[in-house]
């Protein structure tokens, strides 16, 4: 009996192998007969898939037998064959089909001379794992995503060196990169990774024409559309630290011309770190309408309402781990100064210090908290009433997005996309003069004191409810530290158009425009006034009331007449409650508008592209605490205004790729970008100076590459050089007039430059190999100088940054992934991908180097390597399971240092730049992640 048992084990899975085919074949244009590359050729009722290589050929591996597959384009109509060992598709041409959403998103083809790599809606079911949507792209060459402190939604990625504010993000062809700072937050885009189809990394030049050039690359995500069949599913997911995610979602199926699709998603937890939680929903919709064979509208909704704690402060290595440090080269002295620091808890692998604990004995004395988004709360009790989180992110940034494709002759298409984004939330923090803990290395909240001071500073007794300040309130009690919302309200319109010229076969010309406008709240506003009834504000000065007195107190008129403070009626105005605004209240606009023309030339073996662009931007400020004047009555003036409109900047971008065999094909592009500065880089939005004609930053980029599509994979391999010139900032001075000024300084050049490799290849049945490699060289190159006047130190100020030949941090520049997919028997996947990262530096001010002594580069991260595990089974048709397990040897690394950090280094001297003097984010450890799949 045991010998037929372990017979049966051993070859049950080459059974149920067997049952299952290699499906190979190529698609072609019914009409002209030439291959389609890029076609989508899909097995029914699966997620199986491939997309057609250059040669129009594709293979599918696994495939059941008896299956239906289907093979699809944009601008054909479908075709679906009985699986067979070689299938030939034939697609006829439609006007416009049901699924034309990439039109407009500005994918890289096959042929574009441009560095890229896809990424599968099944490659993210794959991996993700409903982590922040950025961490499915570490396997594509030279992109570093982390997901920072661990809170849910706060994860960054960097390019080629290049972090989030020089590469575009697009979603479905809209840019979401923030309009002021140039940032992206991914909290916002929570339920983007549920709905997107695919996603298209572009590295260096990109095919992507944006008033806000990339640099670094372009990050394109394309969500599902309209659904073509009918159809549900539920998916439940657990996790590890009580994480819980489930989404429901449903699609209509075409219904005459239209189709409908949508989900909803709920998701909680807890967090490694303490008090990361998250509490969160998503939502997507997508529709479609195709009104005749020339016309077509489809509506996308996305957003994700959220909030969730966050940890944004690094550590010295030591507050978290004694062990890593000892072997990072502490000393016992160093441990023991850390050792004695970290009392009361102030230290651990979970620690947080935006974390605040309250007392067993406090946790009913719950004072009422107030925060936005889009409704309002107000006077709601504190997430958990055993903690208070110093840092807390909120917020709503729901995108609509209204687009439109027309056929207008055969050789004339219009695409466009009319698009409205919103925003409303922001994050938390302290204000005023809190209790501090500062028992540990880092100082920290203390609720009890807190509390306790704001019941009886101005009174007589401990926990008496008498902080009772005479000169405001007889009866409510002064609060004199609490926490804060730092509010961020906005609201973009935009339109980007692109009309399409089909000069002949060979040659294409477009033409298009991108043109945005957002306005921009921001304020703080009181959100917790711990434990007293109102905090005192003064510097808001429309609170400030005026006695207009034209009579002496015997009723002659006086001359000149004079104004006085109206004290009781000020001191009202002063009193801030849950929501009165307070520290600042800004409205920020701006206006951005590009325009550009676009050549292409396909023959059958070059193809040449050419881009041309220009941009435009404005932006305007109000101060609404700051009156210009008062009249002679005590009215107030207009608000302070600033304004700096009509910066412009330019793109060249000129590619070309040549066949020279087969599917191997060579290609070289160039770019020359001249950036238009961010909000920051032309108006000060602390008190409003403008910075006339700033100098911009310019960007010259070089790349040649190769690349090679096979039957079973491919191979991409370039090489890019990449020139940032006149990198600025600005530094506080002093005026002439004694007040507090700002100057602009520009000069700094660094060179990215690197060799990248990408190589994807099916083995045979059961082995699936995909690998990839960057190395590359960035640094400072030279030694920029220049002066400034300076009033307040007696007139012109020499600097000089001493910067030639350090490296550029915040990123690894050697990074090395390699993923193996192995099918051990039907409807199992398992994949174990891994990471190695090394000579990774990190990150630092590159303003800060002004002492010519100070010439070591900064503190080098140590190298790591990562595994993670991933599988995903079919239990039956309508039924699948995946896991994943993150860290799966449960690794303690570093992922991210700021050298020297002021706040956590041992020696804060500024130039030792060693281990000690860094703070740090560690990787989270091992953890888990399940999800069970029901369709319909």
């Amino acid at each position: 009996m045991k010998k037929i048992l372990t017979i049966i084990f051993f070859t049950l899975p080459f059974m149920l192998w067997a049952q299952s085919i290699i499906v190979t074949g190529t698609v072609k244009d019914a009409g002209t007969g030439k291959v389609l590359a890029g076609a989508n050729v899909v097995v029914e009722k699966t997620s199986m898939g491939a997309a057609t290589d250059a040669s129009g050929s594709f293979i599918i591996n696994n495939v059941p037998t008896g299956s239906k597959v289907t093979a699809s384009m944009i601008g054909y109509g479908s075709q679906t064959l009985s699986a067979g060992a070689q299938l030939e598709f034939s697609l006829a041409r439609e006007a416009l089909d049901m699924t034309a959403l990439e039109v407009l998103s500005s994918r890289s083809a096959a042929s574009a001379p441009v560095a890229y790599t896809n990424i599968k809606k099944a490659d993210m079911e794959l991996r993700l794992g409903s982590r922040d949507l950025p961490l499915v792209l570490n396997m594509t060459p030279n992109v570093y995503a982390t997901g920072q402190g661990g809170g849910a939604g706060d994860a960054r990625i960097n390019i080629r060196g290049f972090d989030q504010r020089n590469f575009a993000v697009m979603i479905n062809g809209v840019p979401v990169n923030d309009m002021e700072n140039g940032w992206v937050y991914w909290s916002n885009w929570d339920g983007v990774g549920d709905a997107t189809s695919s996603i298209q990394v572009q590295r260096g030049m990109s095919a992507v024409n944006l008033a806000v050039p990339s640099i670094g690359g372009t990050v394109n995500i394309v969500t599902d559309p309209a659904a073509l069949e009918f159809g549900a599913k539920f998916k439940q997911e657990i996790g590890s630290y009580g994480f819980m995610k489930s989404t429901a979602s449903f699609n209509s199926g075409k219904v005459d011309n239209y189709a409908f699709s949508g989900s909803l998603v709920k998701k909680t937890g807890e967090g490694y770190y303490k008090g990361t939680f998250s509490d969160a929903y998503s939502f997507y919709f997508a529709s479609s309408m195709q009104l005749n064979n020339n016309n077509k509208f489809e509506l996308y909704a996305v957003g994700a309402p959220q909030r969730h704690g966050q940890s944004l402060y690094k550590q010295n290595i030591a507050v978290y781990d004694t062990e890593l440090a000892k072997e990072l080269g502490y000393d016992d002295s160093v441990i023991a100064y850390f050792e004695d620091k970290n009392l009361s808890g102030h230290s651990g692998r979970d620690y947080n210090q935006n974390y605040i604990a309250v007392p067993d004995s406090m946790q009913g004395n719950d004072s009422k908290q107030y925060f936005g988004m889009y409704s309002v709360k107000n006077g709601i009790a504190r997430y958990n009433k055993s903690f208070l989180m110093e840092r807390e992110n909120f917020f709503h940034k729901p995108q609509v997005n209204l687009n439109w494709y027309s056929k207008l002759s055969d050789d004339i298409d219009l695409s466009t996309v009319f698009y409205w984004s919103g925003g409303s939330g922001g994050g938390t923090g302290t204000y005023g003069s809190p209790k501090w803990d500062y028992s540990g290395f880092s100082r920290v909240l203390s609720f009890a004191d807190t509390w306790e001071e704001n019941q009886t500073k101005y009174g007589s007794g401990s926990y008496d409810g008498t902080s009772i300040d005479s000169t405001y309130s007889t009866t409510l009690n002064r609060s004199d530290g609490i926490l804060r919302n730092s509010v961020n309200q906005q609201s973009t319109i935009g339109l980007v158009s692109k009309l399409d010229f089909k000069i002949d076969e060979s040659l294409r010309m477009q033409v298009g425009v991108d043109l945005r406008k957002a306005e921009v709240g921001h304020w703080r506003e009181v959100r917790d006034l711990i434990g007293g009834d109102y905090y005192v504000y003064t510097d808001n000065g429309f609170d400030d009331v005026w006695d207009y007195h034209p009579l002496d107190s015997s009723g002659t008129t006086i001359s000149p007449a004079y104004l006085t403070f109206n004290d009781s009626l000020t001191n009202l105005n002063h009193m801030k409650k849950l929501g009165d605004k307070i520290a600042y209240h800004n409205t920020n606009t701006i206006d951005w508008r590009g325009f550009y023309w676009q050549g292409e030339y396909s023959g059958d073996k070059l193809d040449l592209l050419g881009v041309i662009g220009f941009s435009t931007v404005g932006y305007t400020y109000v101060d609404h605490f700051t009156a210009q004047s008062l009249d002679t009555l005590g009215n107030h003036g207009s608000e302070l205004f600033s304004y700096n409109r009509d910066i412009g900047g330019s793109q060249l971008k000129l590619g070309a790729s040549y066949n020279l065999f087969g599917n191997f094909r060579i290609y070289s592009n160039y770019a020359d970008v001249s950036k238009v500065p961010n909000f920051d880089g032309a108006i000060n939005d602390y008190d409003g100076s403008v910075y006339t004609s700033p100098k911009l930053e310019r960007f010259l980029s070089r790349e040649f590459g190769i690349v090679n599509q096979f039957q079973s994979g491919h191979l991409r391999l370039n090489y890019y050089n990449t020139d940032w010139l006149d990198r600025s900032r600005s530094i506080g001075v002093v005026n002439a007039d004694g007040s507090d000024g700002y100057v602009y300084l520009s000069g700094i050049d660094a060179k990215h430059t690197g060799i990248e490799g990408e190589l994807a290849l099916r083995v045979n049945d059961l082995i699936n190999l995909r690998t990839s490699l960057a190395i590359n060289d960035w640094s400072y190159q030279s030694n920029p100088s220049g002066f400034y006047n300076d009033y307040g130190s007696g007139g012109l100020v020499e600097y000089t940054y001493y910067l030639e030949g350090l490296k550029v941090g915040n990123q690894p520049q050697y990074q090395h992934s390699v993923s193996l997919g192995l099918s051990p028997m039907r409807n199992l996947n398992l994949d174990i991908t891994s990471h190695y990262y090394g000579e990774h530096y990190a990150d630092w001010d590159p303003f800060s180097r002004s002492d010519p002594t100070d010439n070591q580069q900064s503190w080098r991260i140590p190298d790591y390597h990562l595994l993670d595990l991933h599988f995903s089974y079919k239990i039956m048709d309508n039924l699948q399971l995946v896991g994943h397990i993150f860290n799966l040897l449960d690794k303690t690394y570093v992922q991210e240092a700021t050298d020297n950090d002021g706040y956590n280094a041992y020696n804060a001297d500024g130039v030792n730049h060693s281990a000690n003097d860094a703070s740090v984010f560690l990787g989270l450890p091992r953890r888990f992640n399940i999800s069970l799949t029901y369709s319909l």
